[in-house]
């Protein structure tokens, strides 16, 4: 069985790359490895931007790649916003009502 040359493009590799870094940001953060999530997340970032200037410096430009790159975005800024959106909704949850905003409306009336 003969692979098509089209999956092996290099922006293709690295798109191998950033879905490996995608599942291994995935694991951090279930794991709590904050600095390792981020550390693997912007190297995800930086590579999506290596892609797209190695398809257009080698002329390796395909309906599949431009694709992959589309769902590979997609698919790591949903994971983020599935993991990381919780955890900032419950810290704005606690702030906005914490005890000292709760607190202040009556304060503001006795004077």
């Amino acid at each position: 069985m003969r692979v098509h040359p089209v999956l092996l493009y290099y922006a293709n590799i690295v798109g191998y790359i950033r879905l490996a870094l995608i599942g291994i940001s995935v694991v951090c953060f279930i794991d709590s490895s904050p600095r390792l999530f981020v550390l693997t997340y912007a190297l995800n970032a930086i590579l999506d931007a290596v892609d797209g200037k190695l398809a257009r410096k080698y002329n390796q430009i395909s309906y599949f790649g431009s694709w992959f790159d589309v769902v590979l975005d997609n698919v790591g800024r949903s994971l983020l916003w599935c993991f990381v959106a919780p955890v900032r909704f419950m810290i704005a949850y606690d702030n906005y009502f914490s005890w000292n905003r709760m607190l202040l409306p009556l304060y503001a009336l006795t004077k």
